[in-house]
């Protein structure tokens, strides 16, 4: 059994579905990401919202298993002082959470 983890995406959803089409990769039963889909220096509303949506697609896939990291609890918990990280911020809670329901 092959099992890909992946952590720290910080917004690069598009290059790891890239990764993950590699021949050196496939075949794999498992990939495990390990959260951190958010956040990045300088990202905008756009980039929040592209990795929102990849993230709902891509936890529906079955060979998938999606963790929470720092860059991700805060926006399910916004306004949690405890659980922020750097890069939290309160338009990117918005989209995310316009599109993760």
């Amino acid at each position: 059994m092959k099992t890909i983890i992946i952590s720290d995406l910080h917004n690069r959803v598009d290059f790891v579905e890239l990764v993950l089409l590699s021949p050196v990769l496939i075949p794999y039963d498992n990939v495990i990401f390990l959260g951190d889909y958010f956040d990045d220096y300088n990202d905008t509303l756009e980039d929040a919202a592209n990795s929102a949506e990849w993230l709902k697609k891509s936890i529906y896939k079955p060979n998938r298993i999606h963790l929470m990291g720092t860059h991700d609890v805060w926006y399910r918990f916004t306004g949690n002082s405890f659980v922020s990280a750097s890069g939290n911020t309160e338009w990117k809670a918005n989209i995310i959470n316009d599109i993760l329901t």
